[in-house]
Order: structure tokens, then sequence, then C-alpha cells
């Protein structure tokens, strides 16, 4: 004869939602995911940085100033 309240594994346990939750929401995980968008911003500015450093073509001409053609007039 088999108990009505176990099963194959053992005894069936009865919880509540609450009870049943792996862990806590809230805080703790708003902290964790600014800090890791603060890092990344901080990663970001890095490699921004480090590239403009770099780069070797650094005395490019403005596409907004306009090119002067010998013997034009204005």
């Amino acid at each position: 004869m088999t108990d009505p309240g176990s099963g194959p594994d053992g005894p069936t346990v009865t919880e509540t939602a609450a009870e049943a939750r792996q862990g806590r929401r809230g805080k703790p995980v708003l902290v964790i995911l600014v800090c890791a968008l603060i890092l990344s911003a901080v990663a970001w500015s890095l490699a921004e940085y480090w590239g403009e450093s770099i780069d070797r073509d650094a005395a490019a001409p403005s596409v907004n100033s306009p090119n002067r053609i010998e013997g034009q007039s204005n």
C-alpha cells in the first residue's frame, strides 16, 4: 500500500509561491545591473580614448570646410 503523500522520490512537499522562489528580487539585482552598465561605459570610454590616441589620420580635413581651388576668386 502506498502513502498518498509520497512519490517515487520521497514525500511530496507543498510550498507556497514565495517559499518556492529561488531567491529575492529587488535591490541586489539592480545594484549589479547598474554597476555592470557603469563598468561597460568606462570600458567603452577607454577603448575610444585609446583608439583616438593611435589614430594616424588625425589631421584629416574637415567635411565642413570647403576646399579652395587655386586661381578662384571669392
